[in-house]
């Protein structure tokens, strides 16, 4: 440990540098970049930095390439090393390092040996680098709260993807809220959005076939909240419909908003998120040495209360009902963003090009209708939008039942899960967990089917049902979600298997509430169809990467009854309702089960 603490030291004291070893890191650099420029959300960002004013920090290209590094500097005549040491000076300064060193020596040791290694490092009396200025001047730092100018925000964009799901994004770009972490009106309203249940947006919006999942937050990465703004954004997944009924979807978010603007931030749901969130924080599974030291060096960096080192943002502190309803009265029509990603651009409108990923988009003016819609469209929502109900599933008792068993128990000598039940309809295995002794518990239901026959369309239609029974499960049971309970799904061709994690408490009542909505589930013609289209995207999408089609084709000729992408997206979508709801209820009528019952109890 001595050793690797010196050699880090050293690194930062006078790195090499050389000539050589920074020509090696151009390829990498380039790849990743190349990487980068086929997906969507990093294209966004860099047209969304193309947007930005040409003096504001937001504008500069933040990825780097091979034209960025090497055929720019010689065509200015710069030297690359001589860029890369300037930098090196300017920014790696004691001022902006944290050393966080984890190990199992002592502490005296570790600070001895953090001390000798790291002292060394110079502190450079040079003046503040611009970016540095502007952060530490609240003159200038509010001069860059707005980093679009006039045309280049609120406005709609039609942007071509390079993938084929096709979706709505609205981002509001708003004063930096980084320093607002204690009382964090951001993630209040974040949970709050993301509901899935019945009275969220994303309900209405899967109810009427116009989308199929929404995300609303607000990464906490420099790009998205800085110290100069934040951008929170909403993004809606598309259906088919939803791409030609943007119009009635804008309406739908702004309805939404208006309506919990008008209840305001509530006591008790702030409450019941601190409660979950600090139960999550407590009773969270050990992270590595490399990830708990790269938390907390992180950490340093952002909060400067030394209580809130280890707990960062994953906590609810302060309910502010004023700063929760100040921010959420940001989100207006004249401060937000529009973004339509889809296949194809329109034919009536100019094609720009974003220059470093060669993102096409298109840019117009707002619709009239959305100008003017607190004028022509009235409407009562309140009956259609709401809170919440409280979380059913919130737990209250985190007490361990391998504490209540004897050390001198045989049942603590399980080594493998104890099969308890065998017929040949069920098979019951447990195993109580006494090595790690947390209060999780992992429930594994295998559905096993009769039919042995056409098992590529069985696997497809196993893929329906899975895809469709979790988005059914998210509205019904997103209590259990958000109270840090998960539920998947995952097909085969032989079956259906169900995973559910969380506290012990509720587990078991939400597995069969899972199972109980499985067998008396009912197929709506536009949500099937929405799916379909769905899954056929991302099938359609994994056969797009070189690697993934080349894992799939070689399992295809060496495993057996493994279908690639390509197979399973013909059947998807050729696939009908009657056909499915014959293949639920032959499956129900005919169905083996084998269990896993793995934690406290």
């Amino acid at each position: 440990m001595c050793l690797a603490i010196d050699m880090m030291g050293h690194a930062l004291h006078k790195p090499l540098l050389s000539e050589d070893s920074i020509l090696k890191e151009l390829k990498p650099i380039n790849q990743e970049f190349i990487e980068a420029s086929g997906s969507d959300p990093e294209r966004l960002e860099v047209l969304l930095s193309h947007l930005a004013k040409r003096n504001h920090p937001l504008s500069k290209f933040s990825w780097g390439n091979e034209n960025s590094l090497t055929q720019y500097t010689k065509c200015n005549n710069l030297n690359l090393r001589d860029l890369v040491w300037d930098f090196f000076i300017k920014h790696y300064r004691p001022e902006n390092i944290v050393v966080v060193v984890q190990s199992q020596d002592t502490l005296d040791d570790l600070e001895d040996w953090a001390t000798e290694s790291y002292s060394m490092i110079e502190s450079r009396d040079l003046t503040k680098s611009k970016l540095q200025s502007m952060r530490t001047n609240k003159e200038k730092r509010s001069n860059l709260s707005n980093p679009f100018s006039n045309g280049r925000f609120n406005r709609l964009f039609y942007v071509e993807g390079v993938d084929s799901q096709q979706n709505f994004i609205i981002t509001w770009c708003l004063p930096t809220s980084k320093d607002q972490y204690v009382t964090d009106p951001i993630s209040f309203w974040s949970a709050l959005l993301n509901e899935e249940g019945k009275g969220s947006l994303i309900y209405t919006l899967r109810k009427q076939n116009l989308a199929i999942n929404l995300q609303a937050n607000l990464d906490k990465d420099d790009f998205e909240q800085n110290a100069f703004y934040s951008m929170f954004k909403i993004d809606i997944d598309l259906t088919e419909k939803g791409c030609k009924k943007i119009n009635e979807i804008f309406h739908l978010v702004f309805d939404y908003i208006d309506e919990i603007r008008k209840i305001g931030a509530k006591q008790w749901y702030f409450d019941q998120l601190y409660r979950i969130e600090l139960n999550t924080f407590n009773y969270q599974f050990t992270k590595t040495s490399i990830d708990y030291a790269m938390m907390v060096a992180k950490n340093f960096l952002t909060y400067s209360a030394i209580d809130h080192l280890l707990t960062g943002c994953n906590l609810f502190y302060n309910f502010d009902a004023k700063k929760f309803d100040n921010f959420f009265g940001e989100l207006v029509l004249e401060k937000a963003n529009f973004i339509l990603m889809q296949d194809e651009l329109l034919d009536d409108f100019e094609v720009h090009h974003e220059p470093w990923m060669d993102v096409k988009y298109q840019c117009v003016s707002l619709p009239s209708s959305w100008l003017n819609r607190s004028k022509n469209h009235k409407k009562d929502s309140s009956k259609l939008f709401h809170y919440p109900n409280e979380n059913r599933f919130e737990v209250q008792r985190f007490e361990l039942i391998s504490s209540k068993i004897a050390l001198s128990s045989s049942d603590r000598q399980m080594e493998h899960p104890e099969l308890l039940i065998s017929t040949s309809l069920l098979a019951l295995w447990h195993q109580t967990d006494f090595k790690f002794s947390t209060h999780m518990a992992f429930i594994n239901v295998h559905l096993f089917l009769p039919f042995q026959k056409n098992l590529a369309e069985n696997h497809a239609m196993n893929l329906i049902l899975s895809e469709y029974c979790s988005i059914l499960c998210s509205e019904k049971f997103y209590d259990a979600y958000r109270a840090r309970y998960s539920v998947t799904f995952e097909s085969s061709p032989q079956g259906l298997i169900v995973s559910l994690k969380g506290f012990s408490e509720h587990l078991v009542d939400l597995a069969l509430l899972v199972l109980r909505m499985m067998i008396d589930l009912r197929i709506e013609t536009n949500r099937l169809k929405s799916i379909q289209n769905d899954l056929v995207q991302t099938l359609t999408d994994d056969v797009q990467d070189p690697e993934t089609f080349c894992d799939q084709i070689i399992s295809h000729c060496t495993i057996e009854n493994y279908f690639t992408s390509m197979n399973l997206s013909k059947h998807v979508e050729s696939m009908t309702k009657k056909k499915l709801i014959d293949y639920k209820n032959s499956m129900f009528a005919d169905v083996s089960f084998e269990i896993l019952v793995q934690g406290s109890y």
